[in-house]
């Protein structure tokens, strides 16, 4: 369902389910890092610093070398 204009879930398992169909819908036609970081700034984040907070998590997570 939804409340507030936003998605709403009754566990944290239908969420992640929810966003890899959402992934799988409208990302999978990104080329590469900075296209979908682009893309998810413009059409799925509303927070300003949405995507400076993803880049900031993959470089201290290390998420580059973990997944590169």
């Amino acid at each position: 369902g939804t409340k507030n204009g936003h998605a709403y879930y009754n566990n944290w398992r239908d969420s992640v389910y929810d966003y890899a169909f959402y992934q799988a819908r409208y990302v999978s036609h990104t080329k590469n890092e900075e296209e979908y970081l682009s893309y998810l700034g413009r059409s799925y984040a509303e927070a300003d610093h949405y995507v400076n907070t993803i880049r900031k998590v993959i470089s201290r997570e290390e998420l580059k070398i973990m997944f590169g």
